[in-house]
C-alpha cells in the first residue's frame, strides 16, 4: 500500500522545448482528505429553552449527553471518539455569550448562567457539556450561549459549535385587589383603594391595614418562586424618577418625614399600616403607593396603586336671619351648625340640655370622639357693614349699627372652619346671613 509513503516528484515547466523551471516536491500519502479552503464550523443547536423566571430551579439546564453527541455530532462528522480526541483541541474549548442585541459574542458569562465543558474529554461522563441557569439570571432577557470545540486542522475538520438559544421572561404574579375594595382607576390607570379609617385604642384615626385590600395575603409567600422581600412604600408624586422611599420615610437629617402628611408603619407587609399625620383638608387625599417585590437576582418588581383617604365628615351651615331693630340682635351658630359623617348621621350638633354644641352619642360610640376634639373658627363677610355685622370666637353673630334703618335687606355670609382632632380633618363651610329691615 502507498499509504504512509513519501515519494519525491520531479517536475519541469517548459515552453516548447525550453525548460523554464524545475524542482523536486516531497509529498506524503495518507488516508485524510484535506480541503483547499478552511471548512468553517459545524453548528449544532443543543436547545432553545424558554424559562419563566419564577420557575427557574434545579432542572433549568441544557445538557449534551454522550448519546446525543455521538448520534448527532460525531456520527454526522464521520468520527469515532478516538478520532475526535486526536483531531480536536479539547484543551482550547471556548465558551462565549451574546445577550439580546449585542453585536458580538463576549467571553464574559451573564449572571446566572454557567457552562461546564470539562467532560468533553471524558466519554464515561453522563454529559459532555452542560449549560445551567440559576435565579441570578436577569428575569427578562434572551441570548445565545456558544461553545466552540476547535479542530486542530480546519482544512481537514470543521470546528464544532454548540448553540443554546435561551429566553427568560417574567410576568409577575401580584396579589389581586378584592373587587369590593376597588373604587375605580385614576388617569394613569392605577387602581384606587379608599380608606374610611378605623378605631385605634377606642379613637377614630385615618388609618388602614394595607394588605387588607388584596386577596390571598394570609397565605401569600413572599419568598416563593425566586422572590424575597415584599413591602408597601410611598412613591413621591413630585419625584420624576418615582423614587421609592423606605417604609417609614423618616429623614434623620431633617428630623421630618419625606412625605410629612402620612406614614407607613413597620416593614412587614402583613402588618403594614398607612395613616395620616395631618388632617384632610378637602374631599379626599391621594397617595401613590408602590408594591415592591425583590427578586433573587437583586432586581425589584413594582406595581403602583392609589390609596385615597376620604374625608369622613362634612359640615352643614344653614342660613341665619337677624332683624334690624333698635337693640342688637344675635344668632348663635352653635344652634344651627351640624357635623355629619358620610352616612348622613349627626356626629356633632346643638345639645338642648347643655345649651351648646357637643358630640352626639352616635359620634361617641362609633368614632370615639369627644366634644373637645371639635375646634371651630368663625368669620363674617359683610362688605360695607364690617363694623355692624360681626361674629365672635364662640360663633355668635351680632347685628348692631349706629341707628340708621335699613331700607332693604343685607345679604352676607359666614364661614365656619372646623378641625377634628387628632389629624382627622380640617374643613370649611359657608352659610348665608340675612339682616332684614323691620320698618
Amino acid at each position: 500500500s502507498a499509504i504512509g509513503r513519501t515519494p519525491v516528484i520531479y517536475f519541469k515547466a517548459k515552453v516548447g522545448y525550453k525548460v523554464l523551471a524545475h524542482s523536486n516536491i516531497k509529498v506524503m500519502i495518507n488516508d485524510q482528505s484535506y480541503s483547499e479552503v478552511a471548512l468553517g464550523d459545524f453548528e449544532y443547536t443543543l436547545g432553545e429553552p424558554n424559562y419563566d423566571y419564577s420557575q427557574i430551579g434545579a432542572t433549568s439546564r441544557v445538557d449534551l449527553d454522550w448519546t446525543n453527541a455521538n448520534a448527532n455530532i460525531l456520527d454526522v462528522l464521520g468520527l469515532s471518539y478516538a478520532q475526535f480526541v486526536a483531531r480536536y483541541n479539547l484543551t482550547a474549548v471556548q465558551t462565549t455569550y451574546k445577550v439580546e442585541n449585542a453585536a458580538t459574542f463576549s467571553p464574559f458569562a451573564p449572571a446566572g448562567i454557567s457552562v461546564n465543558t470539562t467532560a468533553i474529554s471524558d466519554p464515561t461522563a453522563t454529559n459532555a457539556v452542560s449549560v445551567v441557569f440559576n435565579a441570578g439570571v436577569d428575569e427578562s432577557t434572551y441570548g445565545v450561549v456558544k461553545v466552540t470545540i476547535p479542530a486542530i486542522n480546519n482544512y481537514r475538520d470543521k470546528n464544532i459549535v454548540l448553540l443554546v438559544n435561551y429566553r427568560i421572561s417574567h410576568n409577575h404574579n401580584w396579589p389581586a385587589f378584592i373587587n369590593q375594595y376597588v373604587a375605580g382607576t385614576d388617569a394613569q390607570g392605577r387602581t384606587i383603594v379608599r380608606v374610611k379609617g378605623k378605631l385605634v385604642g377606642g379613637r377614630f384615626v385615618n388609618q388602614a391595614t394595607l394588605s387588607e385590600s388584596l386577596s390571598g395575603m394570609s397565605t401569600f409567600n413572599a419568598a416563593a418562586g425566586n422572590h424575597g422581600s415584599f413591602k408597601f412604600a410611598f412613591v413621591d408624586p413630585e419625584d420624576d424618577e418615582n423614587t421609592v422611599f423606605d417604609y417609614n420615610d423618616y429623614n434623620e437629617a431633617t428630623g421630618a418625614y419625606d412625605i410629612p402628611s402620612a406614614e407607613i408603619t413597620d416593614d412587614d407587609y402583613s402588618v403594614q399600616e398607612i395613616k395620616l399625620l395631618a388632617p384632610i383638608t378637602s374631599a379626599y387625599r391621594d397617595y401613590v403607593l408602590r408594591m415592591s417585590h425583590e427578586l433573587a437576582n437583586g432586581n425589584v418588581c413594582t406595581k403602583d396603586y392609589v390609596v385615597r383617604f376620604v374625608n369622613p365628615f362634612s359640615l352643614v351651615t344653614p342660613a341665619v336671619t337677624l332683624n334690624d331693630q333698635a337693640t342688637a340682635t344675635t344668632s348663635e351658630l352653635c344652634k344651627v351648625i351640624v357635623v355629619k359623617d358620610n352616612y348622613n348621621n349627626d356626629v356633632y350638633k346643638y345639645n338642648t340640655s347643655t345649651r351648646t354644641g357637643s358630640v352626639t352619642t352616635y359620634g361617641q360610640n362609633v368614632y370615639g370622639l369627644s366634644t373637645g376634639d371639635f375646634q371651630f373658627t368663625y368669620e363674617i363677610d359683610a362688605p360695607n357693614f364690617e363694623s355692624s355685622l360681626t361674629v365672635d370666637a364662640n360663633g355668635v353673630i351680632t347685628w348692631s349699627n349706629g341707628g340708621t334703618a335699613l331700607g332693604s335687606p343685607i345679604t352676607a355670609s359666614y364661614k365656619v372652619g372646623l378641625t377634628i382632632l387628632p389629624n382627622i380633618c380640617a374643613i370649611k363651610s359657608t352659610g348665608d346671613v340675612t339682616v332684614r329691615p323691620t320698618l
